[in-house]
């Protein structure tokens, strides 16, 4: 007969507290929750509940059951007429110890009545309870809380101590998911959106088990808010104190572990269900990837809709006790799990794993994996970041991005964006080159031998907003050619050797062939040259220009000033997102070692 003192067990587990007002299970609760997880296709092998031992005077209890079930192997189609099923083994095991549950489980399924009663740990504690002196970082996974669409969605950093090579500069744009670190006996890793707590090392008996749980629980109920090397990262707020004024304006899912899961074939099947209980297989991958963008939420009766292209229901739901998705397309779609073939609704994997940066008109707030992340430089950091901005009147008279370009056109035209670009700027320049369309890397590029400088110019002109005085929209879209092409700043020998060669070309646009020369000044060989000596030089001059007709400075800085005074003015919400989008920039081009420059109407 199969004993408790058989198994063996990974110290690892999920973390939760009970939630206000309950501090353990009563066995009725856990015959239940056992039976919800278990499902009713299964044979039992060790049933215990309640059962509670004693360690150095303290008291722990914990509910087990081992167990086998039958399910379709992963390799079979679920509707097949063929009935083969293959024998799993698995097991639960549910622990509680003053006021806190621990749970490990193999091949058992949530359970409502669970998740109804307990509550994962405060984010903030489990980030830096089990942080010392002797601590030493050696990975982390970072997510973004930037809402521009071209910036860096996640990282994972690794080294012997982080805490040694990296510099702090920007992460308070990011969110730490999970973290690995050790100190002078423990190599521990954390998963901080799902509560995790992983102790590297052998397998366990059961006794050693729970005392490992008591040891996590005491280091988590003895943290007392002090601040950490991780206070660096983005600050944690309270939602419920910040609930009744939020209001939500923008969103950006994040589904690029989701889409890699389908990719990898740990997700075997994607699927949309009809009313008539029809299955009928979408592909989901490129319905993700279309949503994979900043986009705007609208309030209607204080209903928040997302706006997009897939599903008109798609929404924002807020209460007190948190954030979730809903829809009515999006509502019906399902993913089928390869290891068990078990279905899950698509909402209640991005509800359940939070894959999405929601942003407020309260520019400061963003909400990310349940928990509510807060800037507060941000605001505070207006008249910094519009230093950025630098007033041209000749802008003013640019109606246009590229003015009309035809087979007889040796230059671009004077009221053009690309034109003042020129005018204002290739004399600074050996060479100075048109790249735009093709695979560009600007719209122009300069380059000064003797300043070891590179010079990207994003350029747009929008001739439907010429009697506005600022276009979030419009600043976006250049926003975002300019941050996806820092990289491209310092490109590799073989990279700056194949993007060039279209150098030499003529100008076309529209199927016109122009007499404009894209190499506006120099030589194409003395560019590269010029441009593989810079790269080589430690002082590199790099910088990202943004040259705009959509914006003007004295609007924004007269937005600002109604913002941070509280008064109301018709250009907030596009200024908000502004600031979200210079930040953005700021923070990847701070990075890259580029400075920024944007070039608007006074």
């Amino acid at each position: 007969m199969l004993s408790i003192t058989d198994l063996i067990f990974n110290e690892s587990a999920v973390f939760y507290k009970f939630k206000e007002g309950k501090s353990n299970f009563s066995r009725y609760e856990i015959t239940t929750i056992i039976r919800q997880a278990l499902g009713g296709n299964s044979t039992n092998y060790l049933k215990e509940y309640k059962v509670e031992k004693t360690f150095d005077g303290k008291n722990i209890c914990y509910s087990t059951r081992v167990f086998k079930y039958r399910t379709i192997p992963s390799f079979i189609d679920k509707d097949s007429d063929i009935e083969i099923l293959e024998e799993r083994y698995g097991f639960l095991l549910i622990v509680e110890y003053n006021g806190y549950v621990i749970l490990t489980k193999k091949g058992s399924k949530s359970s409502e009545d669970f998740a109804d009663k307990v509550e994962k740990i405060d984010y903030s504690t489990l980030q830096n309870c089990f942080i010392n002196a002797n601590t030493a970082f050696q990975k982390f996974t970072m997510h973004n809380i930037d809402g521009s669409d071209s910036a860096i969605r996640s990282k994972k950093l690794e080294a012997i101590n982080l805490q040694e090579g990296l510099s702090i500069l920007g992460l308070n744009k990011y969110v730490l998911s999970s973290l690995r670190f050790s100190d002078t006996q423990d190599v521990y890793s954390l998963g901080l959106n799902t509560s995790r707590v992983n102790n590297f090392g052998t397998k366990v008996d059961i006794d050693t088990y729970l005392k490992w749980c008591i040891k996590i629980i005491d280091i988590i109920t003895l943290y007392s808010g002090e601040s950490t090397y991780l206070s660096v990262f983005a600050e944690v707020a309270k939602y419920t104190e910040e609930y009744d004024h939020l209001k939500p304006s923008s969103i950006l899912f994040d589904f690029g572990e989701l889409i890699g899961l389908i990719e990898n074939g740990s997700i075997i099947r994607t699927y949309y269900k009809d009313r008539n209980g029809n299955e009928i297989e979408i592909p989901l991958v490129r319905h993700l990837k279309s949503l994979q963008l900043s986009l705007d939420i609208s309030n209607s009766d204080d209903t928040y809709m997302i706006q997009n292209g897939i599903d008109n229901k798609l929404s924002v739901s807020m209460n007190k006790t948190g954030i979730k998705i809903d829809g009515g397309y999006t509502r019906n779609i399902y993913i089928v799990w390869a290891n068990d073939n078990k279905e899950q609704r698509l909402l209640h994997y991005i509800n359940t794993n939070e894959c999405y940066n929601l942003y407020f008109e309260e520019i400061e707030f963003v909400y990310r994996f349940r928990k509510l992340f807060k800037d507060s430089k941000l605001l505070h950091s207006v008249n910094e970041f519009l230093k950025v901005f630098v007033p041209c009147p000749e802008l003013e008279q640019c109606r246009t991005e590229k003015g009309r370009i035809t087979t007889e056109s040796t230059s671009f035209d004077n009221d053009s964006v690309f034109g003042f670009v020129e005018e204002k700027f290739m004399d600074e320049f050996d060479e100075f080159i048109c790249d735009d369309l093709g695979k560009e890397w600007a719209d122009h590029i300069g380059i000064n031998e003797n300043e070891n400088r590179i010079a990207f110019y994003a350029e747009k002109a929008d001739e439907n907003r010429m009697g506005e005085s600022i276009s979030a929209s419009a600043f976006q879209e250049v926003v975002s050619q300019a941050q996806k092409n820092l990289g491209n700043l310092t490109p590799t020998e073989n990279q700056l050797d194949n993007n060039t060669l279209i150098w030499n070309n003529l100008y076309i646009l529209n199927g016109n062939i122009s007499q404009i020369t894209r190499m506006r000044k120099g030589t194409r060989d003395n560019a590269i040259s010029h441009w593989k000596s810079a790269e080589r030089h430690p002082n590199i001059r790099l910088e990202t220009n943004i040259v705009v007709n959509f914006i003007s400075l004295n609007c924004l800085r007269q937005c600002f000033d109604d913002i941070l005074n509280n008064r109301n003015n018709r250009y907030k919400n596009q200024a908000l997102q502004i600031l979200w989008l210079i930040s953005s920039l700021d923070s990847a081009a701070k990075e890259a070692r580029a400075a920024i420059h944007i070039y608007c109407r006074p």
